[in-house]
């Protein structure tokens, strides 16, 4: 079982190195996906080589809204992973800082920020 080094990234609190399974039913547990639940992982790219692995629409599954990338909000645990030819890869220190920074403040929502990102991707629908 091949471990990645990621960044944790969880609602209301800082974020935290762990080490990460690349197994896809163990990546469903470490974002807590119940047994019963058929969304999946996604991706959402920060940039070349790095991206966030979530859960798509997880505010509707109940998760806490997490932090905003962009317009979209992000709901539950995620992590920040380094992605190489399709592959799960160890982040480097330098990125753990960074992203550690960018990610290390809780963020307060209200109806506007949720209305305003839960229609923005409605938009990107169309």
């Amino acid at each position: 079982m091949e471990l990645v080094t990621a960044l944790m990234i969880e609602p209301e609190r800082k974020p935290c190195i762990t080490q990460l399974c690349c197994d896809s039913e163990y990546l469903r547990y470490a974002l807590d996906i119940q047994p019963e639940c058929e969304c999946s992982v996604d991706t959402l790219v920060l940039e070349k080589n790095i991206a966030v692995l979530y859960v798509p629409d997880s505010i509707f599954y109940g998760m806490k809204p997490n932090r905003k990338i962009g317009r979209k909000i992000i709901a539950g645990t995620f992590y920040v992973v380094k992605v190489r030819n399709g592959e799960l890869c160890s982040l480097t220190e330098s990125e753990i800082v960074r992203y550690s920074l960018r990610f290390r403040g809780t963020e307060l929502w209200n109806d506007e920020d949720a209305l305003d990102a839960f229609f923005g991707e409605l938009d990107g629908l169309s």
